[in-house]
């Protein structure tokens, strides 16, 4: 297993939209990604599970996975949590 932390930069944090799209594109891999905050866990396939965790600006998330080319994986959240103006 491979893991990365990644503050998340938006200032709205994970809300619905970018919660979808994490989800939407981490069902496209075999592999199992876990999103960890404080402790709590949720597979980035489960959307109320991923919104659960109640990322907000500022907070740092962990993931855990298998996928072997990472950095994809690290652009996505990137692109997703990062605030574009």
């Amino acid at each position: 297993m491979k893991s990365f932390e990644y503050v998340i930069k938006d200032e709205i944090g994970i809300h619905a939209r970018p919660a979808g799209l994490l989800v939407k594109e981490a069902k496209k891999y075999e592999s199992k990604i876990i999103l960890k905050k404080d402790g709590k866990t949720a597979e980035a396939t489960k959307l109320m599970a991923v919104m659960g965790l109640g990322v907000k600006c500022g907070n740092k998330i962990d993931t855990n996975h298998k996928i072997s080319f990472y950095s994809v994986l690290l652009s996505l959240i990137h692109h997703l949590f990062y605030p574009h103006k």
